[in-house]
């Protein structure tokens, strides 16, 4: 599922996509522009440890039981994020 980026906006790939928390996501950047993924329940902060998702059709996996998925984009930009069953 195309999940939106708007610039400079933490996005909950959780709740964009209805996927259940803690399943793993596969996440590849569609939009080229630098996109921060983050495995927090909360919201997280700038500063806080993150992965990279850098340059366009980049793909990252979280962890299973992870408390959460967040993405961000300070450019705006977009990602693919789906369920790995």
């Amino acid at each position: 599922m195309i999940v939106k980026l708007p610039k400079g906006v933490f996005v909950d790939l959780y709740d964009a996509t209805s996927v259940t928390v803690g399943n793993v996501l596969a996440v590849t950047n569609v939009a080229g522009a630098d996109v921060q993924l983050f495995a927090t329940a909360a919201e997280p902060v700038t500063g806080d440890d993150f992965f990279p998702c850098l340059f366009r059709h980049n793909t990252v996996n979280n962890e299973l039981g992870d408390a959460g998925a967040w993405a961000i984009c300070y450019a705006g930009g977009a990602v693919d994020a789906r369920e790995v069953v």
